[in-house]
């Protein structure tokens, strides 16, 4: 049984880990509407907070969200979604369900 609260969807494009003063590019790896798999540059401490940029180029639409990370294990890292709004999350189980092509538009 799955720990998980929502279902999952593949996710083969960049995500924007955003910092004061720069951006790091991160590759998603699946996206679900309680958060996401990345693989970044290098590993992420667990229990951090980021700010993270996602869009979805199936039909240009962005979301920028804070992000905890749950777990991580060498460049891959569980991020837990924080503060979505409800239009938010359900414009990710769209995409989700429909299966969509998600990556950065750009």
């Amino acid at each position: 049984m799955s720990r998980r609260a929502f279902e999952r969807a593949a996710f083969q494009g960049k995500v924007a880990i955003c910092r004061k003063r720069d951006a790091v590019v991160a590759v998603g790896r699946d996206v679900g509407a309680g958060g996401m798999l990345l693989e970044t540059p290098e590993p992420l401490p667990a229990r951090s907070f980021l700010t993270l940029r996602v869009v979805f180029a199936a039909d240009r639409w962005a979301v920028t969200v804070l992000g905890r990370v749950l777990r991580s294990e060498g460049r891959r890292a569980a991020i837990e979604f924080l503060g979505l709004k409800p239009s938010e999350r359900a414009h990710i189980v769209d995409e989700v369900l429909r299966g969509g092509a998600l990556a950065l538009a750009g």
